[in-house]
């Protein structure tokens, strides 16, 4: 399984970092703080209306 999170340009996350967000992620399930390609969030300061990408078609993700 693998992890996803927003973080601010320029952030080097440490392996305690990533490690921390996968075991959120397997023991809630996609969140804004963790999530998957199969379920991803909008981005932290996104507005109302902005496009978040949802059609995975071609990414290798089923």
């Amino acid at each position: 399984m693998t992890a996803l999170w927003w973080m601010p340009a320029g952030h080097r996350p440490a392996v305690a970092e990533a490690e921390d967000r996968l075991a959120h992620l397997r023991e809630h399930g996609p969140t804004p703080f963790a999530f998957t390609l199969r379920e991803t969030f909008p981005s932290p300061g996104a507005l109302p209306g902005d496009l978040v990408a949802k059609d995975l078609a071609g990414c290798g993700v089923d």
